[in-house]
């Protein structure tokens, strides 16, 4: 087993659960899959890719097209699909075919005169058609994750995120890990119990990156304190939220130099990016630095429920390849009561 400051000075992590709530686990690895549709009947396309999109799971995102122009445009302006869901009447001409080689497709055939051979048959239930879907996005399976990955952690329920970090990190420091956490969110919002003495703080960092210094990786590591849970937090200063009201260029240039130092570990380490009341669009910039995104997706049928996932689900489709979405899910006795 890896060694670990809390095992070697004998001291187990102390996590207690919160009260009356389950922890909440991941589910299997997610990430938003790309989907596009040719068929020539626009409607049924809208139709089909609404009912994949609010259905699938993992998640999908759905583009579609009635002609070969617009799928060369699409191909063009967005990330190369995964799978293809084609018309048995859409004429594929030599340029689309060429760029759609080697990927999985589904045939629909729809129509008279349809072929046996087509995967996708008339009257076919929505589940029967995400499970062939399903089997096909098996054969676009995302790379590998770093053993030192840099997680960036974002709920909509501050309570959800709570549990489930309290949860993860007991689990890594058990298995002897070194757990790195920085808080990236109001200091009332801070989920663990931090104490700092006095030392080296991360406000020094900003300034030196803000005026144009680039300090080495290891000048982090005097930065964190180790904590009485047995995991390090970064000592942020005597103005808690400088970092969160930094420019996105020097937030940005932290959290590079953070996976440089998580990676220079010569223990399996991890740091943890916990988040809260970020804009959108500066999270994706940030996110987009991690190697793993765990972020819930709120249920409900409301306004509000219904906005956040679309919003979360275009910015999980601008990550890079190299990111990895993690969906967090609420504890099953949650989900029942869960309202927005």
């Amino acid at each position: 087993m890896i060694s670990s400051p809390f095992i070697a000075c004998g001291r187990q992590p102390q996590f207690p659960e919160p009260a009356g709530f389950l922890p909440p686990t991941y589910t299997r690895e997610q990430r938003l899959h790309r989907v596009l549709i040719l068929d020539a009947d626009r409607s049924y396309a809208r139709l089909l890719g609404a009912a994949l999109e609010s259905r699938k799971q993992p998640l999908c995102q759905v583009s579609f097209a009635a002609n070969e122009s617009e799928a060369l445009l699409l191909l063009k302006k967005q990330k190369s699909p995964e799978v293809l869901i084609l018309s048995e009447t859409f004429p594929l001409g030599a340029r689309l075919n060429d760029q759609l080689k080697g990927y999985p497709r589904l045939i629909n055939g729809k129509g008279p005169g349809m072929s046996k051979k087509a995967d996708l048959q008339p009257g076919m239930r929505i589940e029967e058609i995400c499970t062939r879907l399903s089997s096909c996005l098996e054969k676009a399976s995302p790379g590998g994750i770093s053993s030192r990955p840099l997680i960036s952690l974002y709920a909509f329920d501050a309570r959800l995120r709570k549990a489930w970090l309290l949860h993860f990190m007991r689990q890594q420091l058990q298995q002897g890990r070194p757990v790195y956490y920085v808080p990236f969110l109001p200091a009332y919002e801070v989920s663990l119990p931090l104490q700092f003495s006095r030392g080296p703080e991360l406000s020094s960092l900003l300034l030196m990156l803000q005026t144009g210094v680039q300090p080495p990786c290891e000048a982090l590591g005097p930065c964190f304190e180790f904590q009485q849970g047995a995991y390090y937090a970064l000592r942020p200063g005597g103005r808690a939220e400088d970092l969160r009201l930094s420019p996105l260029s020097v937030q940005k240039q932290l959290l590079q130099l953070l996976r440089r130092y998580i990676r220079s570990r010569s223990e399996a380490s991890i740091a943890i990016l916990e988040m809260a009341q970020e804009p959108l669009s500066r999270l994706r910039e940030l996110v987009s630095l991690s190697d793993i995104f765990v972020c819930n997706l709120p249920g409900g049928k409301g306004y509000a429920a219904t906005n956040a996932r679309r919003e979360i689900s275009t910015l999980i489709s601008e990550l890079p390849e190299n990111v990895h979405f993690l969906e967090l899910s609420p504890p099953a006795r949650e989900k029942n009561h869960e309202q927005l």
